[in-house]
């Protein structure tokens, strides 16, 4: 299950970084 927890993060994490990237 940790795992799974994990990709959600990290896929959270990729989201705020386009983000990022479309508001610069």
């Amino acid at each position: 299950m940790p795992l799974l927890l994990f990709v959600l993060v990290e896929k959270q994490q990729w989201k705020e970084v386009i983000l990022l990237k479309i508001t610069k």
